[in-house]
């Protein structure tokens, strides 16, 4: 199923493979990113109150507080939960009790979508760079001069994708990005599923829609709100 968290109704909602979405939280706060956990709850980054929220089955409970404008959250496979502090400009790591491990130095330029790489590596994405922090040694940027990063996708063979406010990219092998498929305004994290469909939050037309590997553009569910950001659960499925 598809999770999809609303900035405009502050609520989270699943949305079933046949696109009907129903409400499974209503106590959120500005939520600006969504992942599923390894254990199947539902994470949401909480940029109004400065939290982070755990969501089992329709139970929604705080899990982190006290960050600084959080934004982007992900796992990697320890379990280990990485966030983006906007108004810090730091990557803050956390075990899978909540406690907190490690902060980066600071970084430039707002840090906003983070993803972990197929390598192990920590991608993150901004209003300048795409960069990657491996788990050990320097970080480096990997595309220059994106646009504004609002999410990022890397696909099983590799192939990095990244949303801005109107366009979904595709990054060539020698790091430069090309326009795949653009929309009025959207403010999602793409996601996709074992076909390699990729599924976005259309914000101005409240719904979520799905672009095949051409390029083509379709509805997939109509939303009774604005998407901010949705996520695939544990099993892989939209």
């Amino acid at each position: 199923n598809l999770y999809v968290a609303n900035a405009a109704t502050n609520t989270l909602a699943e949305v079933d493979t046949q696109g009907h979405p129903s409400i499974l939280s209503t106590s959120l706060n500005a939520p600006s990113d969504v992942v599923v956990g390894p254990s199947g709850a539902v994470y949401v980054a909480n940029h109004g109150s400065g939290t982070i929220t755990k969501t089992t089955s329709d139970v929604t409970s705080a899990y982190v507080s006290g960050l600084q404008g959080p934004y982007g959250i992900t796992f990697d496979n320890t379990g280990t939960m990485y966030v983006t502090e906007q108004n810090a400009n730091r990557i803050t790591s956390y075990s899978s009790s909540g406690t907190k491990l490690t902060s980066t130095p600071s970084l430039a330029n707002v840090p906003q979508s983070v993803i972990v790489a197929n390598d192990g590596s920590v991608l993150v994405g901004n209003s300048g760079y795409i960069s990657r922090i491996p788990s050990t040694g320097a970080a480096s940027v990997i595309v220059s001069n994106p646009g504004n990063v609002i999410g990022m996708l890397e696909m099983p063979d590799g192939t990095l994708y990244y949303t801005d406010n109107y366009n979904l990219y595709k990054v060539g092998s020698n790091g430069t990005p090309t326009k795949f498929a653009s929309f009025s305004y959207m403010y999602t994290t793409p996601v996709a599923d074992s076909n390699g469909n990729i599924y976005l939050g259309d914000h101005n037309n409240n719904r979520i829609v799905k672009v095949d590997p051409s390029g083509a553009v379709t509805t997939f569910a109509a939303l009774p709100g604005t998407p901010t950001t949705m996520v695939r659960d544990a099993q892989g499925n939209i």
